[in-house]
């Protein structure tokens, strides 16, 4: 059966990080309830440097949204990584990660798979391009951070998401996302499921 949700900040549920040094608004995530999870889609803000919560099994995905950006030190693989604002880099949940703001407080936008239950393939989308993606035995999402967004699945039902939003599609054959003017930002998420 086919969902076409259109999730608001009102549908975003606001959850303690695991560490307990900040709060992470869950978008979307399978199983919906419980500690574990297969997958999660999530915002958070950052306001200090410190360390990420340790997610050991799982695969993560970070994109700065806005502000200057940020730089992730992994002590395990001694690597340093400077991250400008819609730059995604993904990274094993096992490493110890500390965040270093370069500039004053950023949001970013999660992504955390389960490594044996789900992957993840994110990009940002800009301007009005067209995103084909086939959905069978996936979940898409589309998070506007800027301008609209339009969306049309094989079934011909529209759909029309501004900054802020986020539209799930589980169950389509096929759906098409796009910009709607050369303004337009996306970040557009691919849950593999298995």
């Amino acid at each position: 059966m086919m969902r076409f949700e259109l999730l608001t900040a009102e549908d975003y549920v606001e959850v303690p990080w695991k560490n307990g040094r900040g709060m992470t608004s869950e978008i979307a995530r399978e199983p919906r309830t419980g500690e574990e999870f297969d997958w999660r889609v999530s915002m958070a803000g950052i306001t200090e440097d410190g360390p990420f919560s340790n997610f050991a099994g799982y695969n993560r995905v970070i994109v700065a949204l806005d502000g200057a950006g940020f730089s992730l030190v992994h002590a395990e693989i001694d690597r340093s990584v400077l991250l400008g604002s819609l730059e995604p880099y993904e990274f094993s949940g096992d490493w110890a990660t500390n965040c270093q703001l370069r500039g004053g407080p950023v949001r970013d936008f999660n992504v955390i798979t389960a490594r044996t239950r789900a992957s993840a393939r994110v990009e940002v989308a800009m301007g009005t391009r067209l995103h084909h993606f086939d959905c069978r035995g996936r979940v898409i999402l589309a998070y506007c951070v800027r301008g609209a967004l339009m969306a049309e699945p094989t079934t011909r039902v529209h759909a029309f998401v501004v900054a802020g939003e986020t539209l799930r599609v589980d169950g389509a054959d096929h759906v098409v996302v796009s910009g709607e003017d050369q303004e337009s930002a996306a970040i557009l998420v691919e849950i593999g499921l298995g």
